[in-house]
């Protein structure tokens, strides 16, 4: 899975219109900050189709060509992201973000050497990117050259600002080389910062479990299991809802947190009384800076639970 940080995703929906455009273009620009707050709604279908028609009429928008990468990045469709990023950076001034971006889009469609490339043209722009070491451990793992990937794990975890899902992938690789000491250090800082991840908290278990430590493993195999599926009655709804959450949990291992969204979103349309599904959203929207939003959901999580809780003696 991949850390997809979202271009863009903070800003207001008129940040992205072309400055000064003419007269004729009113009724495009208008169309690009409608397809920016469809961005921010989660309605990423419809934000594509206008984001294309926009760039039908401005062609050399490059925000625009951004715009559309996270919106296609959003659906998983990251070779068509990729070109939308690419295409970005040949419009817009240099950036890291946007290179760690295409970068990303490239990972997730196995073009890797160019991955590596556009992590290599981040870290030209920024040297203390954390998101595009991290990317550069990533693919050095599934090149199989490990100690390539130990030196980017460093630096991604001495970068001044630490992407938290290092913590996540480190100590997943340190599992797999059976240091597993070091391994339950990077997992331990991993499920402080990205506690809803469910693969943390395997990885996590199963490495005290290696380590002789049942009992300490326990309440996290219980965590896994319970961000990872779903208990109802009914078989096919059932199904329904443990795929839609499989799949936000592969993306918020990997960082796609709109994507994530997306599925926790459907997941909530189908069964609303679901607090695990409130709750996730929840810390997506944690992540996203979406504090009001991330507290709304936090709270119809917990009157959920106590709405279903069993009464007290």
């Amino acid at each position: 899975m991949i850390a997809l940080l979202l271009w863009l995703s903070s800003l207001a929906p008129a940040a992205v219109c072309p400055q000064a455009a003419p007269a004729s273009q009113a009724p495009a620009a208008s169309d690009l900050a409608r397809a920016a707050e469809l961005y921010r709604a989660g309605q990423h279908v419809q934000a594509e189709t206008l984001l294309r028609a926009w760039l039908q009429r401005a062609p050399q928008d490059g925000e625009a060509c951004a715009l559309l990468g996270t919106v296609l990045s959003a659906q998983r469709r990251y070779a068509d992201a990729a070109e939308a990023f690419e295409r970005a950076t040949r419009l817009l001034p240099p950036n890291a973000v946007l290179f760690v971006n295409l970068a990303v889009a490239r990972f997730e469609s196995q073009q890797l050497a160019g991955a590596r490339a556009a992590c290599e043209q981040a870290l030209a722009l920024d040297a203390g990117d954390s998101r595009a070491q991290l990317f550069l451990a990533r693919i050095a793992v599934q090149e199989g050259d490990f100690a390539r990937a130990e030196r980017a794990f460093v630096a991604a975890l001495a970068a001044p600002k630490v992407e938290p899902l290092a913590w996540y992938h480190r100590g997943v690789f340190l599992r797999q080389e059976r240091r597993l000491d070091e391994a339950v250090a990077a997992l331990q800082r991993a499920v402080e910062l990205t506690p809803a991840v469910a693969g943390a908290h395997l990885n996590l278990g199963l490495a005290l479990q290696q380590l002789g430590k049942p009992a300490e493993a326990e309440p996290h195999l219980a965590r896994f299991r319970q961000l990872s599926e779903i208990q109802t009655g009914e078989q096919a709804l059932r199904a329904r809802l443990n795929q839609l959450l499989r799949g936000a949990q592969r993306d918020l291992e990997g960082g796609n947190t709109q994507a994530a969204l997306a599925a926790l979103e459907q997941a909530q349309s189908a069964a609303p009384d679901q607090p695990l599904v409130y709750e996730l959203r929840s810390l997506v929207y944690a992540r996203l800076g979406r504090t009001a939003e991330s507290e709304a959901q936090a709270r119809q999580a917990r009157a959920l639970r106590e709405r279903t809780a069993p009464p007290k003696r």
